[in-house]
């Protein structure tokens, strides 16, 4: 835009037909397509500090091939033990949903005694329900505990604590 001086133009007008003329001419930037070509970055860096510091593409991808390897003999990677429960965690809800889902059978202990040996369609539907129950109070407490903001809330605390406390009693019923 030129201005001349004696010309009477609007000052917020000018503004913003200098800030289109800087978005066209940013658009054109090499860096502003990466970033869109990109939007997630690369290895957790902005894609334009990652490819004008090439030596984090290379160690992006050892790692990555280090940590495959270690998945495939080790049936983990490092980085589980970096943080445990935030990978524990979320793979024990996983894990029982299918579970819950696919389940072929209901475990023994879900009956009440008096029903061992005579099973009636009525008791399976009880038990079943029992059952049920328990397991989708594990996943929701497990759920709980992903969210990040699970330490600064006392009640999701709570419903975790007894979800755990559901796991222990019950561990050995999680089979099919």
């Amino acid at each position: 835009m030129d201005i001349k001086l004696g010309d009477e133009t609007d000052f917020g007008e000018m503004l913003k037909e200098w800030r289109e003329e800087l978005e066209i001419r940013d658009s054109k930037f090499p860096h502003k397509q990466l970033n869109k070509v990109f939007p997630n970055g690369i290895f957790s860096y902005n894609a334009v500090y990652a490819f004008t510091h090439p030596w984090i593409i290379t160690e992006g991808i050892s790692n990555e091939i280090k940590w495959a390897w270690q998945r495939v003999f080790h049936q983990y990677d490092e980085r589980v033990v970096w943080s445990i429960d935030m990978w524990l965690i979320p793979k024990i809800a996983e894990w029982l949903e299918k579970l819950k889902k696919d389940k072929h059978g209901i475990p023994m202990c879900m009956f009440e005694d008096d029903e061992w040996g005579k099973i009636s369609k009525d008791a399976e539907e009880a038990a079943q329900k029992k059952y049920d129950k328990i397991l989708d109070e594990i996943i929701e407490g497990c759920k709980l505990y992903d969210d990040g903001d699970f330490f600064n809330r006392p009640n999701d605390k709570v419903k975790f604590r007894n979800a755990m406390n559901l796991f222990i009693e019950y561990l050995g019923t999680f089979w099919d």
